[in-house]
């Protein structure tokens, strides 16, 4: 299978278009600051997604980039949150990517249950 083709990396690329929105609907005060940071978590998620699906010798390896994934995913949540309460997003862009993120989590956990 390709990796593109991957339910995890669908989700996750479309966690990255998604904080990428989120950022661009926040003012400068955050754009460039909360909004950075979730965008460069969004993309870590891809990073270590990559890196885990190539890794075919080591488990434990893979283990650990898809529990790296795991806490990224976390990250983002936080970060997302925390836009919302501080009224930077609209609630619908809160609400449009949780289903992502929720998958993302699902999935880590099948993956490392295959590992």
């Amino acid at each position: 299978m390709k990796f593109e083709e991957v339910n995890l990396y669908k989700a996750a690329h479309k966690i990255i278009l998604e904080c990428s929105k989120i950022q661009s609907k926040m003012n400068k005060s955050f754009k460039y600051t909360l909004g950075s940071d979730l965008c460069n978590n969004a993309l870590d998620i891809s990073k270590y997604l990559f890196i885990a699906y190539e890794e075919q010798e080591n488990r434990e390896e893979k283990i650990r980039n898809i529990k790296i994934i795991r806490q990224t995913l976390q990250q983002v949540l936080i970060l997302i949150r925390i836009a919302h309460d501080l009224n930077l997003i609209k609630h619908e862009d809160y609400v449009s990517v949780m289903p992502f993120i929720e998958n993302s989590f699902l999935q880590t956990k099948k993956w490392i249950n295959k590992a």
